[in-house]
């Protein structure tokens, strides 16, 4: 995995293109692995050190920000695959971020607008960044340049996005498998 997230940093960094963000997927893997590793830890469910949760995200937000300021406040660039030089210590600083916010959520437990779009974040993460281009697109030709409101209409439009994608593509959304499993169907 290392190995894999090192030559897409480097090849980003020596500014090699290569079609379907294949490159910029490697250098994203170790986050997918911490992900990966968080769900085999009890930080993600109830446990005896919950009671500590705020003082550990305190603690870990510190730790971010501190390699954020110290780090030259470095930028990770997924879509271009642009990386600081300490890309190693500026994932850790995100990881640290990460875990902070799954502590405060630990904490706050249930928000409803977030925990909805929460459970079909998957949609979320597929339409964003086009409607976002399609809002702000929309804001600069009528003259506005509120990044902010772009923002906030992008989450709304995503979240009436949400049930239609949900009635109409539920195969293309994971809410239903586009290929069946051999495991899944029934024998009979």
């Amino acid at each position: 995995m290392a190995i894999v997230a090192t030559a897409g940093w480097a090849l980003g960094h020596y500014e090699v293109l290569v079609p379907c963000f294949i490159f910029q997927g490697m250098s994203a893997l170790p986050f997918f692995y911490f992900g990966y590793l968080l769900k085999k830890t009890p930080i993600l469910y109830p446990n005896k050190y919950d009671r500590y949760n705020i003082a550990f995200a305190v603690v870990l937000i510190g730790i971010s920000l501190a390699i954020y300021y110290l780090c030259g406040r470095p930028v990770l660039g997924f879509c271009v695959n642009v990386f600081p030089r300490l890309w190693v210590v500026v994932m850790c600083g995100c990881a640290s971020f990460v875990v902070a916010a799954l502590l405060i959520c630990k904490v706050i437990k249930r928000i409803p607008v977030v925990s909805y779009m929460g459970r079909y974040s998957i949609i979320v993460l597929c339409t964003h960044w086009l409607v976002y281009l399609f809002v702000s697109n929309l804001m600069d030709w009528v003259g506005l340049h509120l990044y902010m409101c772009a923002t906030l209409f992008t989450l709304l439009i995503c979240l009436g996005l949400i049930p239609l994608f949900v009635r109409f593509l539920p195969w293309f959304v994971a809410q239903k498998d586009l290929i069946p499993m051999l495991s899944a169907r029934k024998v009979g």
